[in-house]
């Protein structure tokens, strides 16, 4: 019997939350989750340990008891927009011959779009939406004239035909470019986010808010689905299940 006990003691010991696992519990943010539905206003995220444990909305989602519980209202809670690495190098494409042979060779994440044409085929565009090819068009790289403008037409062509753009969550300049090329604010909060995410092999890992994914997300002050560049209105960022300084 004294075994008994000593094991069942041991045993609640080993099951207790420590301090570094303590639950952290946003609450009342509008959630824009990443995944290109709509966004979920008075929601609740759970953050167990550097992953998110749940979300929900306020009605739906009970509070866990002695959880660390932040004040979202008024703010919109995002996935933390994704950064290109200086080590990370994406194959470069400026024409169409170029972007097909990169393509037939199986490149599936590219930098650019074509600029020396605007004859995409529907059959060119539905391989590289079967092959979820992903374009990051880096049209801040361009000089202003008549490249720069085929590029931004080509970019609404691409995100048109349901192919997959994305851009560095660190270039505020790219996100107005996307912007003047007809992309939505939604569109462009997946470029940064999800896109980009799947763009540099972390599509797994990265650039959604939901159970079981690490918990990387900003809160916002203001919405971006209005303007995209609130998405530079950061108030708190979480790396890991942390709040961090940014």
């Amino acid at each position: 019997m004294r075994a008994a006990i000593l094991v069942a003691a041991l045993t609640l010991a080993a099951c207790k939350p420590s301090e570094e696992t303590r639950l952290k519990v946003i609450i009342g943010a509008t959630l824009i989750d990443g995944s290109g539905g709509p966004p979920m206003s008075r929601s609740v995220i759970i953050v167990a340990g550097s992953r998110v444990r749940a979300t929900g909305t306020q009605a739906a989602t009970p509070i866990p008891a002695g959880s660390d519980k932040f004040d979202g209202s008024g703010r919109f809670a995002a996935p933390l927009p994704v950064t290109l690495s200086e080590n990370f190098r994406i194959p470069e494409v400026s024409n169409l011959a170029e972007m097909r042979r990169k393509v037939d060779d199986g490149v599936n994440v590219l930098a650019g779009v074509p600029a020396d044409t605007e004859e995409f085929d529907a059959a060119l565009l539905q391989k590289l939406r079967n092959l979820r090819v992903v374009f990051f068009p880096r049209l801040a790289r361009l000089s202003p004239g008549e490249s720069l403008d085929r590029a931004r037409r080509n970019t609404k062509r691409l995100a048109a035909a349901g192919i997959l753009i994305a851009a560095a969550g660190d270039s505020a300049r790219e996100w107005e470019l996307l912007a003047e090329a007809g992309l939505s604010p939604m569109e462009i909060l997946l470029a940064v986010t999800r896109n980009a995410a799947a763009g540099v092999g972390k599509g797994e890992e990265a650039g959604l808010i939901a159970p079981g994914r690490p918990a990387n997300l900003v809160l916002l002050s203001a919405n971006p689905l209005e303007d995209a560049r609130n998405l530079a209105k950061a108030e708190k960022v979480m790396r890991d299940g942390e709040w961090v300084s940014h």
